[in-house]
């Protein structure tokens, strides 16, 4: 791929004594483990282990008859494994954050990501280049715009649809998936410029690859089902579209929550793209943990419930998290900086709390969430 981003300029000048003590305190963490920032002996565990119960799942669904109570059960489970697949395996390898071996970070992060769908060249691109070096800073970061339907951030135009947001979104968040799988991927390939990359170019072979894993998928999950089961394709189908119900709505939920939600900050970019603090400063004003510390809920979210510690060290294995995380609420305690967290539920609350403030007016959140440069 061809293409040039354009920089945020964080400024590690403030708080410089913050960023010390952190990176210090975290480096003395991780030299102490026996594989350093990088996956141990519990986290290949959970990789075989979410892989096996994958490949079990869906050969129990593809290949045999099952009334129609056990089918929507099975699948209801397999969605939910889809989605630690995505956030325990694939998530982490994107950021090269399991092996020192890249060829074993690739394998992974294809060989998982491409097959649940949505394609794993592009979405590296979507969320190395246009998420994480600009969370949450309007104009920039892809992932808080919505096309109208939802008004994510302050600085986004308003429209009287969005007095119901709050209600309608949930059926907006069941369908994002498909419209990943089946739409967005080939929009984002026409696309020559998108958040903070400009001039994007593809070689050819990428569009044969796109399609290629688009086929092997449809392969796999519909037509497989339908000639080797006793359910009718459009049987098939409606099972399929269930199961991306499912997964829709824990992916986005799990997701927006995290930086859109009560507490988050929207920051402005200056001249010359500008941001106002350190970019680890900018992972406590910007994103939300949920549950971080939980040990279930860290097995199956990976490091989406840890997402501060996340935006502020990708390149860690999520595993080590949980550690990071005690770490990072120690440190901002003791320099007086906001570290936010809640429960996974009261988050889901305050999200849709939150898209209802947004939905009101064009104005009276804005002084609550937008954060300019001085």
């Amino acid at each position: 791929m061809i293409h040039t981003v354009a920089p945020m300029h964080y400024d590690a000048e403030v708080n410089r004594d913050f960023q010390t003590v952190l990176k210090q305190r975290v480096s003395a963490y991780l030299a102490a483990q026996p594989n350093g920032k990088l996956a141990n002996g519990f986290m290949w565990f959970k990789i075989v282990f979410f892989l096996a119960t994958y490949w079990s799942l869906w050969a129990t669904l593809a290949l045999f008859d099952h009334s129609v109570p056990v089918a929507l059960g099975l699948i209801a489970v397999f969605a939910c494994v889809v989605v630690a697949v995505a956030y325990n395996i694939s998530h982490d390898a994107v950021h090269g954050a399991i092996s020192r071996r890249h060829w074993v970070n690739e394998v992974l992060f294809h060989g998982t990501f491409n097959l649940l769908g949505p394609n794993a060249y592009l979405w590296r691109l979507r969320h190395s280049e246009m998420h994480h070096s600009c969370v949450n800073v309007p104009g920039y970061d892809f992932n808080i715009e919505a096309a109208g339907i939802l008004r994510f951030a302050p600085t986004q135009p308003w429209r009287p649809l969005h007095r119901w947001q709050h209600l309608y979104a949930s059926f907006a968040y069941m369908v994002f998936t498909l419209h990943w799988v089946f739409v967005n991927d080939f929009v984002m390939l026409r696309l020559t410029e998108i958040g903070n990359v400009r001039d994007i170019r593809h070689p050819w072979w990428r569009y044969v690859e796109v399609v290629a894993w688009k086929a092997v998928y449809v392969g796999y999950m519909l037509v497989v089902p339908t000639l080797a089961t006793s359910w009718t394709w459009w049987q098939v189908l409606i099972g399929y579209l269930l199961y991306q119900f499912f997964v829709s709505f824990q992916f986005v939920l799990t997701f927006v929550g995290s930086h859109l939600n009560e507490g988050m900050v929207f920051v402005e970019n200056g001249e010359g793209n500008h941001i106002p603090h350190s970019f680890l400063e900018h992972a406590l004003h910007t994103s939300m943990d949920f549950n971080p510390k939980n040990p279930l809920v860290s097995f199956w979210f990976g490091g989406f419930n840890a997402h501060v510690a996340h935006h502020m060290f990708p390149g860690v294995c999520s595993v080590h998290y949980p550690e990071l995380t005690t770490l990072i609420q120690q440190t901002a305690r003791e320099f007086g900086l906001p570290y936010k967290h809640m429960p996974m539920h009261v988050l889901f609350f305050r999200h849709f709390r939150y898209l209802k403030q947004m939905g009101a007016d064009a104005e009276s959140p804005r002084a609550a969430y937008l954060h300019r440069p001085a």
